[in-house]
């Protein structure tokens, strides 16, 4: 499949500079009675659907849940051989829960929104009853006792496991590999990565093998491997979504706002879906608030300004890229207040902040995690092993350093230096 691509987490935030939405495949409407106004939103295959539309005609009995995962199952036979994006498969229970789902419809019984629709899980999260490995050796066959947060309440809301995806070690780099599993592919191209850290969920969501995943992104990991794979993608807003359960929860000093869990499909419907199934307290992640979510449906698009840039100077993307960016541009002309093609200021110290901040990360946080995995120092994988390297070189050699980095550690602080003009 080509050779093994290593991508640091610094690497990861020069590549996103623009990002652009490629077009997938769709198919014609699915060829059931036209008076269903519900139905005519599902594709052939039902693959390509999106869950909102599955999740309708679920509810609505013009299609089972049996045969909405089934067909799911059936994809990912079909393209996880190349794709290496599903490391651990749930087939019996999803087929069984999917069962359950169809029995409870015909009690009148609705258990959520997503009652009856499959996804897929990023293997950094914890999952009842499956290997949950986040991709280090020390957890290569830990099994949860219970759900993480974000999963639960997907379950609870009626959506059915399919399985799990795969994940750089601890959820840490720019591309998908690790020790136990291996490489992850781009299903555009199986010699290219489909980027990190949630490019297992972004290339089975992208290939039709499940609707939706959860992703984690600190510093690119959801919005980076969307870009790459051509799907959608939502960081949300720090204090949203709980953590508990995943390999990089809370309490993580520096960098502990910067990590959030968000959705990925190929539909922006969705991400507004699911999102509103995930947020809210759980009690356990202190960080979490109860702030209540807006309705995009009640934007109002005439109040918006937007401001765009097609390159961050750092890196630049093809022209294709650029050119995917003014496209979507264009489409909000008249739609919109304002359009303004404007750089962040000093956008090129981004980088040297990056770095700056990822002092305070140093050994204590890796030992943190791979203590709690259960993985020995000799058995880190490659890309963390790099990138502890790196870090070393970056430390602190003085008490104003020191001082430095204590500034640093405020993520507002490190916005307000990259945007002052």
């Amino acid at each position: 499949m080509g050779g093994e691509i290593r991508l640091s987490r610094r690497d990861l935030f020069a590549l996103i500079g623009a990002s652009a939405a490629l077009k997938f495949a769709s198919g014609c409407n699915r060829q059931r009675p036209e008076s269903s106004a519900i139905v005519n939103t599902l594709r052939e295959p039902i693959i390509y659907s999106s869950a909102a539309s599955l999740a309708k005609a679920i509810r609505a009995k013009q299609i089972s849940s049996s045969e909405v995962v089934h067909a799911h199952l059936k994809r990912i036979d079909q393209v996880n051989g190349k794709l290496n994006a599903v490391v651990q498969l749930c087939a019996e229970r999803a087929l069984k829960e999917a069962k359950d789902a169809d029995e409870q419809l015909v009690r009148g019984e609705i258990k959520g929104p997503l009652h009856g629709v499959p996804m897929t899980i990023k293997d950094s999260l914890d999952t009842e009853g499956v290997i949950s490995t986040a991709g280090t050796l020390g957890r290569k066959n830990f099994i949860p006792s219970k759900d993480a947060t974000v999963v639960e309440r997907l379950r609870r809301a009626g959506a059915i496991l399919l399985g799990k995806t795969n994940t750089p070690e601890i959820a840490d780099g720019g591309e998908t590999y690790n020790d136990i599993f291996g490489r992850t592919n781009n299903p555009y191209d199986l010699n290219k990565s489909p980027g990190g850290s949630s490019g297992g969920a972004a290339a089975i969501v992208a290939a039709a093998g499940s609707p939706f995943d959860i992703g984690s992104d600190t510093g690119g990991s959801v919005r980076g491997p969307a870009h790459f794979c051509g799907i959608a993608g939502l960081k949300p807003s720090a204090g949203r979504v709980p953590r508990t359960g995943h390999i990089v929860s809370f309490g993580t000093g520096a960098i502990d706002s910067w990590t959030h869990l968000g959705p990925m499909a190929r539909y922006v419907e969705d991400l507004a879906l699911v999102l509103p199934l995930i947020i809210g307290t759980d009690w356990q992640d202190p960080s979490i608030v109860d702030v209540p979510l807006g309705d995009s449906a009640r934007v109002d698009l005439k109040q918006l300004r937007v401001t765009f840039h097609t390159d961050n100077t750092v890196r630049s993307p093809t022209p294709e890229i650029i050119q995917a960016v003014r496209t979507a541009v264009s489409k909000l002309s008249g739609a919109v207040a304002h359009i303004d093609e404007r750089q962040p200021a000093n956008i090129k110290r981004a980088a040297e902040f990056t770095d700056q901040v990822a002092l305070a990360i140093s050994e204590a946080y890796y030992k943190r995690i791979f203590t709690a995995a259960g993985t020995a120092e000799k058995d880190y994988g490659p890309i963390v092993k790099r990138y502890r390297q790196t870090l070393q070189k970056l430390s602190p050699n003085s008490a104003g350093d020191l001082d430095n980095l204590t500034f640093l550690r405020s993520w507002s602080f490190v916005k307000a230096k990259c945007s002052r003009s």
